[in-house]
């Protein structure tokens, strides 16, 4: 089987971030409709840091706030040891 395709274009980060987390300028591929992606990297899923990230767009994805318009998305990519496997 082959791995899911990411639907946004990444574009460049914002100068703030949050805990291990990115924040990053994007559009969806199909529409180029601007969203905001937000990205956090674990060295491994055994890392305690994946299960933080994974518990923290949980927690997003039910979050009623104003600032938050609407959740659309969460991609998890697991890559190899080495950069640049996947």
């Amino acid at each position: 089987s082959s791995a899911p395709v990411f639907p946004y274009i990444l574009e460049e980060a914002y100068d703030t971030s949050w805990g291990n987390w990115t924040h990053y300028r994007g559009k969806t591929k199909e529409t180029e409709v601007s969203v905001s992606i937000f990205r956090c990297v674990a060295p491994s899923v055994s890392d305690p840091l994946w299960l933080i990230a994974k518990n923290g767009a949980k927690r997003l994805k039910s979050l009623r706030h104003p600032n938050v318009v609407e959740f659309k998305d969460v991609f998890e990519n697991e890559v190899g040891e080495k950069s640049g496997e996947g």
